[in-house]
């Protein structure tokens, strides 16, 4: 089974720093992944799926893409502390093939420890360090929420392309499909 979702983001090109919008068509099958019931329903949320290698951040400094110049305003922000180590998580439950984006915020919530776009920045800065086995998925950093003059809610992605990972947002208006992965801060 094949599923087909458009995504449109705003992109920052690394090397030259430009931005634009790009659709993405991005086509992928049954990945394995399950996760249980929202802990808001009563049931308790756990992951049983596939153990990702992990990687360790370099000390940070400010927001390198900072929104705000464009007319953006910071809606959520989580801190980068210390040398943190970072891993994947998958946000769909099974059955799933996307779900949209105030649902994917709010199962990151309940699975905690978010990283945001500081984390993305800095992962951006030493992506030879990111496991080549990232590459099949966008990856997501719920920790930090942004809101466009149009009153648009979106979150840091970083997505590989053209030899090299690429900073955007994802809007919550898209689908959030199963080639995604939430990062998420290890403890």
């Amino acid at each position: 089974m094949e599923y087909r979702r458009t995504l449109q983001n705003e992109v920052i090109n690394k090397s030259s720093g430009t931005q634009g919008v790009m659709k993405n068509y991005i086509l992928s099958a049954g990945d394995s992944y399950q996760l249980a019931s929202n802990p808001k329903e009563g049931t308790t949320m756990s992951a049983t799926t596939t153990q990702y290698p992990t990687v360790k951040l370099v000390v940070p400094t400010d927001l390198r893409f900072d929104k705000r110049k464009d007319g953006w305003e910071l809606v959520e922000d989580v801190p980068l502390v210390g040398e943190p180590t970072l891993g994947l998580v998958e946000f769909l439950r099974e059955g799933e093939s996307w779900v949209k984006g105030d649902v994917m915020l709010e199962r990151a919530k309940d699975i905690g420890n978010r990283a945001g776009q500081r984390h993305a920045e800095h992962l951006l800065s030493q992506q030879e360090t990111i496991p080549e086995e990232y590459r099949r998925y966008f990856l997501a950093f719920p920790g930090t929420v942004w809101r466009d003059p149009d009153g648009g809610l979106s979150v840091t992605c970083l997505d590989w392309g053209g030899g090299r990972w690429d900073l955007y947002w994802g809007w919550f208006d898209s689908d959030w499909i199963v080639s995604g992965r939430l990062v998420r801060v290890c403890e």
